[in-house]
């Protein structure tokens, strides 16, 4: 699964271990804003505390994102980004040690 995306990797791996949907999706997304969340603490004036307040507050938007998600058509699912992809791996290749991952 090397060449995959990791969001491809999480659904295939959570389907040959049998998880339920729901979960995986509101688990993935949980991990993803946790991400973003603790990067913008190293890069922002923000405490343990305050960052974790963050997550508290979008738990109700991880889980309402989550069920759309699951409920959602491959049409609602959106589609190709590859200027976002370019993006990200730019970023996987940065010198400083905070952005690189």
């Amino acid at each position: 699964m090397r060449d995959l995306s990791l969001p491809v990797v999480i659904g295939a791996l959570a389907a040959r271990h049998r998880l339920p949907l729901a979960e995986t999706l509101v688990a993935a997304l949980q991990a993803f804003v946790a991400n973003l969340a603790w990067i913008a603490a190293r890069l922002l004036p923000l405490g343990q505390q305050a960052t974790l307040a963050i997550l508290v507050g979008l738990e109700p938007r991880v889980l309402l994102v989550a069920d759309r998600a699951r409920n959602a058509t491959p049409d609602e699912l959106g589609s190709s980004v590859p200027l976002a992809d370019l993006a990200s791996l730019r970023h996987e290749t940065q010198r400083s040690r905070v952005c690189r991952t």
